[in-house]
């Protein structure tokens, strides 16, 4: 376990002196006291911890009186350092401190040794200034460290700790000290816990002890029971009893349960104050104890395991298997993840199993590739380049759907006689995949630009001219809103792509896929590969400024940057007031900050003090409603947890009211667990009455397709689950055999008449549609229901059970996504991001109410992106197509894995086989000499369609900027394998260049210029600045590569002129020299006649 705390050098040296509290320790052992970490050695400290060295580093100076820092601090404000705290497992302590074993404590300390190392490689940072507000983190590897072992707990228990002191300095490359950014320490505390855990627990099973995993990265030594670990755990008891009586406080008082969080300040607040106690005395304490209770101590191991060869070499196999397993975790939800996601997963699973120099070298051979700081992998950038590749290949490869007079003359009869107006983006969007002879195109819109009625009426000319249309989404909701929407036929992306591949039909299919931002670079992928054996056409219609899918990649987007066919709408008709409409494209323009000062300006967001009150506020709200406007307006949330609380609340308010009957039965729901297919091989990752739903009969096992299996039994050491079938039979199951299943969580909940609920999941009954809506009749205590959906139509159900059927009072932003209603009232939380704000916002026709706890809090958030991102995103094309292009060879000596150059070892295994596959499927294309130029009449199409819409010179200006992402891709195209920075630079100065041409020798406007600090924030510098340091950092980075571009133009231009002047002048002298030359030959000739 691995807890940390700041110290001030005042207090720290005052407390240590009074207490002793970092001098205590075994006079047997080796010192207790340790300097570490190069900037200790740099320091010439080494050896047992010198107080007096130790007391001037906590005041911010060396050992010979030089500052630590770049500037003065004051100690009584200043963080002097940081104390990590590595504390044993409680049977660890006892074998070491009771049993007197010390090989365990030298176990513990070399464990301790081998995470600071990872700590100060990985995470030892610190702020370097780049210019005027400009600064970012860079890694130094290097700490000042000094580090202190204990053995009681503050309640006088065996403890066995070590307090790591990790001084608030570190140097830099040209020898300057600076103060340390801890952030990505502290960012990563629980990773380098669960280090220092498979550390100690390697170490303890080579010295023959039994490793029992406890989850959650933690374990105990087997043969210690519990009842001896609770004689020695009076601070856990504490904690324990704290935390109980807190929770019942909530739950009397009908409140939600305490987080992980609240937890933690309990741990706090149960804290005494540290003693000094002789350790004969402490010793003689802990044997009386044992004495005197009803345990015993097991015996220590005298002897070190063996291993035969063959059993060796399984288990590297099995390491590597547990290192690919990890990377499929990390890659199944995102396609580029940091490297630490990985190593979680292995140490989680396979806890004391394996050293960390062992995993890190196992994670080496696995396919991770690296992209800047974090990692992709090789299948995610075959995945996306044979995407692109596939995109290119059905350009201009299929008929026309019509004619283009035929569509206009279809349009325009279609609006007269439906009294229609349609945007200058719906009218082009028709016309243009109408008469475009490409397999695959887009539709990228703003929310509320009509995508759906266009879609409509491209349908019904599509149909008209032979077409066989039908409609897919992401989700089931937004599948059923298609097809009611539409009239076409409409079902979900997974259902088609388990359908089979279509006969001889003479009709040529379409498939439209709504909402294809939601798509993952999976689905995408496979979507195309179908429609290629189809022989069908796609429209992908989304909107790349929502929410991203679940699953990894963004393939909506990437498609969109790498030049598939794109029709833009623009201009959004649905909001109904003037500040939602300006919200809504300040929103869409990425100005997250003035579209929340709109809405706050008229009144749409409330500042509430805590969660139950901004659910009771909601609920206030909602009640104050007609029945009516109930039916339109939509509640929404963050998360599930939230969405359950809230719908409880109002349910309450409701049977008040008497709308809502009194609770009858309780009904368990079925609700889908969030993990990854590499988790759900684990056992640890379920829990008692969790429900398996096989996807395919598994004979094996005698389970059949789509019934539900109940979790009995867990055995997490063997890895096996009892299972129990309807019928009652209960069998063993190993969850690692049977990949294609779902697992749900059971959550009750009360159920009443005039209750709203929605299917989860097609067919759960007869008739049944995922996203569906029903409301409860009639439903007695035994389960027996009526349930009528929005036709009208009944269907009686029993409730018993498990069911497919979830609240439907309360959205999630997410499940929002495709959905519109007059009011909205949302609940924001910590899960806010900018994609997830814009889709809120824009749900509302005419009313929005915004609830938060924190204004401040709120502003911030909205400006943090959640989408998902591509591994184009992070590496050019030249590298996509060449992943090992610039790494090295394993003909090198072996490399320090622990430290900053893994990511050039652990690419080394990116093959070629990527290039020769893109360059296959893309023979003939000029995609890769182009570097996928977008659209030119994107900028064009934007500004045209929303232009009409500004009736301010503010709302004007936000409207008519362009796709500027797609800009700097076009632009930056042109130099690959330059550095992020070198691009940047050479962007700016290329589009200063290009308008100072088009400016027939004036200067550039200040709109100029902005328009070229907007193309370059899109670089990855830029967007890295804006993540790591904030807006100001990017900005001021933009700024000053503009400012250079400009002087660079500027020069060169004064070269350029002075060159024409020298040009000018030598050309007047040429001509001077022409008409005085022949005169002077004339005379010479004359003289010599003479």
């Amino acid at each position: 376990m691995l807890t940390n705390a700041n110290v001030k050098a005042e207090h720290a040296g005052s407390y240590y002196e009074k207490d002793d509290y970092y001098t205590q320790g075994d006079p047997d052992l080796q010192s207790d006291t340790q300097w570490q970490g190069k900037g200790a050695a740099v320091l010439g400290l080494s050896g047992p911890v010198d107080q007096s060295a130790f007391q001037q580093l906590l005041y911010g100076q060396t050992p010979s009186g030089e500052s630590l820092h770049s500037q003065k601090i004051d100690p009584k404000k200043h963080r002097a350092a940081t104390d990590y705290t590595f504390s044993a497992p409680k049977s660890v302590s006892i074998a070491g401190l009771i049993q007197k074993d010390r090989r365990v404590i030298k176990a513990h300390d070399q464990a301790v040794s081998t995470v600071l190392s990872v700590l100060e490689s990985r995470y030892a940072q610190t702020r370097v200034r780049h210019g005027p507000s400009i600064r970012s983190r860079v890694t130094t590897g290097n700490i000042i460290a000094a580090t202190f072992r204990h053995e009681t707990s503050r309640e006088q228990d065996p403890q066995l700790h070590t307090h790591c002191v990790v001084i608030n300095s570190t140097q830099l490359a040209n020898g300057r000290w600076q103060s340390m950014a801890n952030e990505e320490i502290v960012k990563n505390r629980k990773l380098l816990g669960e280090f220092y855990q498979n550390e100690l627990a390697v170490q303890l099973r080579q010295l023959g002890y039994e490793i029992a995993p406890q989850g959650n990265g933690l374990f105990e030594c087997k043969s210690y029971e519990q009842p001896l670990l609770n004689l020695f755990s009076t601070r856990s008891r504490q904690i324990e009893a704290y935390i109980d009586k807190w929770e019942a406080k909530l739950q009397a008082e009908g409140r939600k349960p305490l987080s992980p969080k609240q937890k933690e300040q309990a741990t706090l607040a149960t804290r005494l104050k540290k003693q000094s106690v002789p350790r004969e005395v402490l010793l003689a304490g802990w044997e009386s104890a044992i004495s005197s209770g009803e345990v015993k101590l097991p015996e220590i191991p005298n002897s070190l395991p063996t291993l035969s060869e063959k059993v060796q070499v399984a288990v590297d196999g099995k390491l590597m298997n547990a290192a690919t397993e990890g990377v499929s975790h990390a890659a199944e939800r995102e396609s580029v993840f940091k490297r630490e996601k990985v190593e979680r997963f292995v140490l989680e699973h396979h806890l004391g199993e394996h050293s960390f120099d062992e995993l890190q070298s196992a994670i080496s051979q696995t396919d991770l590739v690296p992209a800047e700081e974090l990692y992709t992998t090789e299948a995610a950038i075959e995945r996306e380049l044979d995407t692109i590749a596939m995109m290119k290949q059905g350009q201009g490869q299929v008929a026309e759907i019509a004619p283009l007079s035929d569509a206009s003359a279809f349009v325009a009869a279609t609006v007269a006689e439906t009294d229609a107006v349609l945007t200058e983006g719906q009218h082009l969007a028709i016309l243009e995949t109408a008469i475009s002879q490409d397999q695959l195109i887009a539709w990228q819109g703003v929310a509320g630009a009509g995508k759906t009625y266009s879609l409509k009426l491209l349908a019904q000319l599509a149909t008209e001219q032979g077409y066989e249309v039908t409609g897919y989404a992401p989700s089931a909701q937004a599948a059923n809103v298609l097809a009611e929407e539409t009239n076409i036929e409409g079902s979900t992306v997974a259902r088609l792509l388990h359908s089979q591949d279509r006969d001889d039909s003479d009709k040529k299919a379409i498939w439209i896929v709504d909402e294809a931002g939601l798509l993952s670079a999976k689905d995408a992928h496979s979507l195309l590969k179908k429609a290629q054996v189809n022989e069908a056409r796609v429209i992908l219609v989304g909107d790349t400024r929502q929410l991203s899918a679940v699953e990894a990649g963004n393939p909506f987007r990437s498609l969109q940057s790498a030049g598939v066919a794109t029709c833009y709408l623009e201009e959004s008709r649905r909001q109904k007031t003037e500040a939602l409409q300006t919200a809504v494209v300040c929103l869409a323009a990425g100005e997250q900050l003035e579209g929340l000062e709109t809405l706050d300006r008229a009144g749409m967001i409330s500042k509430v003090e805590n969660d139950e009150i901004r659910q009771l506020a909601i609920t206030r709200d909602y009640i104050r409603l007609s029945p009516e406007e109930r039916q339109q307006t939509l509640i929404l949330s963050g998360t599930n947890r939230e969405r359950l609380a809230l719908a409880g609340t109002i349910r309450s308010a409701l049977q008040r009211e008497g709308t809502l009957g009194e609770d009858t039965f309780k009904m368990g729901s079925l609700r889908a667990k969030d993990r990854t297919k590499p988790q759900l091989k684990y056992a640890c990752a379920y829990a008692l009455n969790d429900v398996i739903v096989p996807v395919k009969d598994y004979r094996r096992y005698g389970m059949q397709r789509r019934e539900q299996y109940r979790v009995v039994g867990l055995d997490i050491a063997a890895n096996r689950l009892t299972l129990a079938a309807a019928d009652g039979r209960t069998f063993a199951f190993d969850p690692a055999t049977c990949a294609e299943k779902t697992t749900y969580e059971v959550q009750q909940l009360r159920v009443a008449p005039g209750e709203q609920l929605r299917w989860t999941r097609n067919e759960a009954v007869a008739g049944a549609r995922n996203g569906q809506t029903v409301t409860v009749e009639s439903v007695d205590a035994s389960g027996s229901a009526t349930l009528r959906d929005p036709k009208g139509e009944r269907l009686d159900v029993s409730l018993r059970g498990q069911q497919y059927l979830d609240y439907a009072l309360v959205s999630t932003t997410y499940s929002s996504q495709g959905k519109t209603a007059d009011r909205v009232l949302a609940a924001i939380d910590s899960t806010l991001s900018k994609e997830g704000l814009y889709v809120a916002v824009s749900r509302a026709k005419s009313s929005l109410s915004l609830y938060t706890t924190d204004r401040a809090a709120l502003y911030k958030k909205a400006q943090r992106s959640a989408a998902k991102k591509n591994p184009s995103d992070f590496l050019t094309l030249f590298e996509m197509v060449n992943p090992d292009a610039q790494q090295q060879k394993s003909t090198e000596p072996a490399r320090d894995l622990r430290g900053a150059d893994q990511s050039e070892h652990v690419g080394d295994c990116a093959g070629e086989r990527i290039a020769s596959g893109f360059e296959t499927r893309v023979r003939g294309s000029d995609y890769l000499t182009r570097g996928g130029q977008p659209a030119q009449r994107t900028a064009a199409s934007l500004t045209r369609s929303l232009s009409r819409k500004a009736d301010s010179a503010r709302h004007r200006a936000l409207v008519a900027r362009a796709p500027y992402q797609q800009q700097y891709q076009r632009y930056s195209a042109g130099y690959q394998g330059s550095s992020a920075t070198d691009c940047d630079r050479f962007v700016a100065r290329q589009m200063v260049g290009e308008l100072s041409a088009r400016s027939e020798g004036r200067s550039l406007t200040t709109d100029e210029l902005k328009q070229v600090a907007l193309v370059v924030g899109q670089g990855a510098t830029a967007q890295r600045l804006k993540r790591t340091e904030g807006k100001d950092a990017s900005v001021m980075y933009v700024a000053e590569l503009t400012v250079d571009g400009k002087r660079a133009v500027e020069k060169a231009q004064q070269a350029e002129a002075d060159a024409v002047e020298v040009l000018t002048k030598e050309k007047a002298i040429v001509e001077r020299w022409q008409q005085v030359e022949p005169a002077k030959q004339r005379s010479r000739s004359q003289g010599m006649e003479l």
